[in-house]
């Protein structure tokens, strides 16, 4: 069930597949546009890890267009894959409605490369209550 939060936090989320050849022209589009679209934050380098199952449900999910889905990610920015910090991100999407929680995760500079799988998840599950566990 959706919560009044929920619904206070959600976002329509509408996703449209389009050929490679209508790339410049939706580009254009977009920014001769007079709906006010504009970039909220200036060019920056996004990073992401995604967990998923050993069957990759999560990624068929998404390739198939599963209206009631769920994703977990570790996101961070900049040109870095020693991060002193993450933000650990559950997205779901029902329908059109799009909900995120997020939590702040402390790698302290530990670079991904020097660490196994297993070690990260151990980071993360020691900082998330269990209200964030999935």
């Amino acid at each position: 069930m959706v919560s009044d939060t929920d619904l206070e936090l959600s976002r329509y989320e509408v996703k449209y597949t389009l050929h490679q050849s209508n790339y410049f022209f939706i580009r254009n589009w977009i920014v001769l546009n007079n709906a006010d679209f504009y970039s909220p934050y200036g060019a920056r380098t996004v990073n992401n890890i995604y967990f998923d199952n050993q069957d990759c449900d999560s990624y068929v999910e998404n390739l198939t267009g599963c209206t009631s889905r769920t994703k977990i990610r570790l996101r961070w920015y900049g040109d870095t894959f020693s991060p002193s910090e993450a933000t650990l991100e559950i997205k779901a999407k029902r329908n059109r409605l799009g909900f995120k929680n997020s939590r702040k995760i402390a790698l302290d500079g530990k670079s991904f490369a020097d660490m196994t799988y297993g070690e990260l998840c151990g980071s993360i599950l020691k900082q998330i209550d269990g209200d964030f566990k999935v």
